[in-house]
């Protein structure tokens, strides 16, 4: 056709309100379903009739319209994925926006523990104990403390009061914490003198 254009694809993610680019930068936690691009279209002819192709420059992984206007990236593995997608008009016509996007796996929790000596117990303080991916929707989901090679005690909430006697031998307590993607923290020790 003698006076089509370009169709004209802008993206971003799913639910942000950034503004539609042709070009994005992002990152993305594999544990995640997919990753969800808002698609914008602009185009004379009616965005069905359109044809879209999908070019990894670097990476892998699966495409999918889940709605009209979303598509649903599955990255293949972590490390970073570069990848273009094209729209086609029925006339040949084309535009690109391209994609990079950072795929990293779960990060596993940091177990931090300060202990204080009470007038009959002792606290154990693991509130500062943190999970490196928080900005991805990480978090601690619970705290768990061992004293003396004992069963350990599992809680919810990073302070655990104990009561206990600690009498002539050096008392060994350990900390690990865990996350929401259930990874367990290094468990770390610390020792407690008469």
């Amino acid at each position: 056709m003698e006076n089509n254009t370009e169709p004209e694809i802008k993206i971003r993610r799913y639910g942000s309100n950034h503004e539609f680019k042709t070009s994005i930068s992002d990152s993305f936690r594999i544990s995640s379903d997919a990753y969800i691009f808002e698609c914008q279209i602009l185009d004379e002819v009616d965005y069905k009739d359109l044809a879209y192709d999908y070019t990894f420059s670097f990476g892998s992984g699966n495409f999918e319209f889940i709605k009209d206007n979303q598509l649903a990236f599955t990255p293949d593995y972590t490390g970073v994925n570069v990848f273009n997608i094209k729209v086609t008009d029925v006339y040949g016509a084309e535009s690109f926006a391209n994609a990079s996007i950072f795929v990293f796996d779960n990060l596993p929790p940091v177990a931090k523990l300060s202990i204080t000596e009470k007038e009959n117990y002792y606290e154990f303080d693991a509130s500062e104990s943190f999970d490196p991916d928080k900005n991805y929707g990480g978090y601690i989901i619970q705290y768990k403390l061992t004293i003396n090679g004992t069963q350990p005690i599992y809680r919810k909430e990073p302070i655990i009061n104990f009561q206990g006697l600690f009498i002539d031998n050096p008392t060994v307590v350990k900390l690990a914490v865990q996350d929401n993607d259930s990874a367990w923290s290094e468990e770390i020790n610390q020792i407690l003198y008469p």
